[in-house]
């Protein structure tokens, strides 16, 4: 998205900023703290419906194909903020001289 570019676009410039290294791991917990949510709350979305309780309180039948959605949403940007995230955080190690 816009704000990963822009916060791997400040975690690629050199000086780096003083609360660069804030900013960067602040953003990836939230987006990390988030594709939890969404997961989370596909899996609960497909149980509810292999457990038929939207049968019994009237809600509608594509409950599982949401709930599926949402759950491959949520493990696809999961593994893509992991990803950003780890090389984000090396290219900012290298550049104070860790790595």
């Amino acid at each position: 998205s816009a704000c990963t570019m822009f916060v791997t676009f400040r975690a690629t410039r050199k000086p780096l900023g003083i609360k660069t290294p804030r900013l960067v791991y602040s953003w990836f917990l939230y987006a990390y703290r988030s594709s939890y949510v969404v997961g989370v709350s596909g899996y609960v979305l497909v149980m509810l419906d292999f457990f038929h309780i939207p049968d019994l309180i009237g809600l509608s039948h594509q409950v599982a194909h949401y709930g599926g959605l949402l759950l491959f949403y949520g493990l696809y940007f999961g593994v893509l903020g992991r990803d950003f995230a780890d090389m984000v955080t090396s290219h900012m190690a290298a550049g104070m001289g860790f790595g």
